[in-house]
């Protein structure tokens, strides 16, 4: 072992991944997209609870949203499109809602292959691997590009998921 580095063996990198086989600046998008797709499943269990009329900070309401969240992340999807029809909402906020699970039935996708896939870059490619599932080819190209458009997506709709959700939790 080296001196000073005792979390690595001989001349071994310490984290594989970062060092060999992803650039750190992918690493990072790839950690930034993630976490907001866990900020975005905890929100969107929160705002089905709101839209039931659950007051924040109660056990009614924190048993309800941890088992939203216990649910597949396209089930808990279901259960926003069926909250933005709540009366509790305002017309456009139940627009929005409704809107914004539209987006997050037809990326989730891309949320599985974020969390689940093996990332590979080629140059300005990606290759992302993962098991084929439900009509979905084992294996995904793309370009980098697409990549930050996703990220870009995603914090989109993080923020407007965290304000919505601000607004309803200072209604109840």
């Amino acid at each position: 072992m080296k001196e000073g580095r005792s979390d690595t063996v001989d001349d071994e990198p310490r984290y594989f991944a970062a060092e060999c086989l992803l650039s750190r600046d992918y690493l990072y998008k790839l950690g930034v997209y993630v976490q907001s797709c866990a900020h975005m499943e905890k929100l969107c269990s929160e705002i089905v609870c709101l839209s039931q009329g659950l007051a924040v900070e109660t056990k009614a309401f924190e048993d309800k949203a941890n088992s939203l969240r216990l649910l597949p992340t396209s089930e808990l999807i279901t259960e926003l499109s069926k909250a933005a029809k709540s009366e509790r909402l305002t017309s456009v906020d139940s627009s929005s809602l409704s809107s914004m699970a539209g987006w997050l039935h037809r990326y989730v996708h891309n949320r599985h292959l974020a969390v689940h896939g093996a990332h590979l870059l080629h140059g300005s490619n990606v290759r992302i691997e993962a098991a084929p599932k439900k009509g979905r080819s084992g294996w995904f190209n793309t370009e980098i590009r697409v990549i930050d458009e996703l990220v870009a997506d995603v914090d989109r709709l993080l923020r407007e998921l965290t304000h919505l959700h601000k607004r309803l939790s200072s209604e109840t």
